[in-house]
């Protein structure tokens, strides 16, 4: 797998080297072995003397003792690091992680509850029981969605598949409601999480990160408390909604009005408590928009300045936001509508993206040059370019460096759906199971992605 390793470290981090910790290694003492002087049996019944144990003999069984001594100590001296950083400050741990490069601390094991997974190799994506079922299903007769163009909405209007997938969404869509109500009132208790992790300001000498992250669950339990088992899907950077037809809210299918649900975000899941466990002293926090116009959204906030603002509810300030966008625009115009808090932060690119992987103006190009797995990336794509689009987003499936470097993708993948195609009209490529599939092979990748609208 290839999504960016999370942390590799204990729940508390050693204290830096003394004096004292080096009084701790004793030598080992060796005694010399003797030569052997007894008599042994001959096969005639006679005596003849025994063999001298050889050099060779003897340096490989140093070898092994010295290396079983490393070992023994190495271990005592974890345990009491383990043990023994608790009287160091949570400031002291910060500096500590930042020179040797490690995170603060261990996520949680990987579980169905608010968790992160430990590691690239071991890490298996577990969708939804609802998403499953279209992977499973949907080219099944009724739902088709393979067709050209498909029906996305069948299923949650309850008109194909069975009613065990029928309750699934109904109940999914009741427990988003409530997801959705808690995460509106939710405020941080450290309103800036990296300049918290980086400087250890106004923190308890005692708390620890785990602490700090779990301080952003909206509910007691954290997200098992709010989704039934199986509700959500399970990726590197923790729980995260199922990926379903219509590609979008699922009240899009099912409300009386579904324009009340075209371009709402209230269906996208954020794990922070998880994302926050990622965190190192030196990661970056990073957003690339592609097709990062402002003009569309006159009358209304953009959907990207929502997911950034968003994400600060939750203490996460973008260090930089890289918005790429080809429509000529008046530079006073843009920044009359970026927050006064975002300017220091806001990059406006006003040139096409380029799919060339070897062009400057490749975002991905980019990002593998400038960042890294530490750093925590957010990347949207939505240029309403299919020709442009879809290499950028093959690009990601299939690139291991970017994986890791990816932490969520926002994409709206515009395909021959029936319900869009009124909005998308011919700018559109592919089918509806296409993009799931899409979708679901980034996440198996490491990569979180969610569709767009």
């Amino acid at each position: 797998h290839t999504h960016k390793p999370l942390m590799n470290i204990g729940h508390h981090l050693p204290p830096a080297k003394t004096k004292s910790n080096n009084r701790d290694c004793h030598k080992q003492q060796y005694r010399k072995i003797p030569q052997n002087t007894k008599r042994m049996k001959d096969g005639d019944g006679g005596t003849r003397p025994a063999r001298k144990t050889s050099t060779l003999t003897v340096v490989l069984v140093g070898i092994v003792i010295i290396q079983a001594f490393i070992l023994s100590h190495n271990s005592v001296k974890q345990a009491s690091m383990l043990f023994s950083d608790h009287g160091s400050s949570f400031f002291e741990q910060v500096a500590s992680a930042a020179a040797s490069g490690s995170r603060l601390i261990d996520p949680p094991a990987v579980t169905n509850s608010s968790a992160s997974a430990s590691s690239s190799s071991s890490f298996t994506y577990i969708p939804a029981t609802t998403e499953r079922f279209f992977m499973e299903h949907g080219m099944d007769d009724g739902i088709n969605l393979n067709a050209t163009p498909a029906l996305a909405c069948t299923v949650l209007k309850h008109q194909t598949g069975s009613k065990e997938v029928h309750d699934q969404l109904d109940r999914f869509l009741v427990e988003l409601k409530e997801y959705n109500r808690l995460s509106d009132k939710f405020t941080a208790t450290y309103p800036n999480l990296l300049e918290t992790m980086r400087t250890g300001a106004g923190l308890d000498g005692a708390t620890s990160q785990s602490d700090i992250c779990k301080t952003l669950r909206i509910h007691p339990d954290g997200l098992d408390g709010i989704f039934s088992k199986g509700a959500l899907s399970t990726s590197p950077t923790g729980q995260i909604e199922p990926i379903i037809p219509p590609l979008r809210h699922p009240m899009y299918c099912t409300d009386e009005n579904p324009v009340n649900f075209i371009s709402s975000l209230d269906y996208l899941v954020h794990d922070f408590e998880a994302i926050c466990n990622a965190i190192k002293p030196q990661s970056r926090l990073v957003l690339v928009d592609m097709g990062a116009s402002l003009q569309f959204y006159l009358d209304q906030k953009s959907p990207a300045l929502f997911l950034v603002e968003t994400f600060k509810q939750f203490g996460f300030h973008f260090d930089h936001i890289y918005a790429h966008e080809i429509t000529p625009t008046d530079p006073k115009n843009v920044f009359s509508r970026v927050p006064e808090e975002l300017m220091a932060a806001y990059h406006w690119i006003n040139v096409a993206v380029s799919s060339d992987e070897n062009s400057k103006m490749n975002p991905w190009k980019v990002l593998k040059e400038k960042y890294n797995e530490d750093d925590i990336v957010i990347v949207k794509l939505d240029i309403d370019t299919p020709a442009v689009e879809m290499p950028l987003a093959n690009q990601l499936l299939n690139d291991v460096q970017l994986q890791k470097i990816v932490d969520h993708f926002y994409f709206e993948h515009h395909v021959t759906m029936q319900e869009m195609l009124k909005y998308w009209k011919t700018k559109v490529l592919g089918t509806v199971m296409d993009s799931l599939t899409l979708f679901h092979e980034m996440r198996e990748r490491g990569v979180a992605s969610h569709s767009w609208v």
